[in-house]
């Protein structure tokens, strides 16, 4: 789409849409930042299920005790 801008805006309008630009690439970033964030938490998540010895779970230090069963 084209549109005539006066010349006296031009600069703005110039500067607007370098912050326009500016701000697409921050978001791009952010973006691949996060996507790189939930990678990581994910291969996380995935080896401490694989792990025989639970030493990346945090369970209660107190253990239940089981209800007795009525007579």
């Amino acid at each position: 789409m084209t549109k005539s801008i006066d010349p006296r805006t031009v600069e703005v309008v110039r500067a607007e849409i370098a912050e326009y630009h500016r701000f697409q690439q921050i978001m791009h970033e952010l973006v691949e930042t996060n996507a790189e964030i939930c990678d990581a938490l994910l291969d996380s998540d995935r080896q401490s299920d694989d792990d025989p010895t639970g030493a990346e779970k945090r369970g209660s230090a107190a253990r239940s005790r089981r209800k007795s069963k009525p007579s």
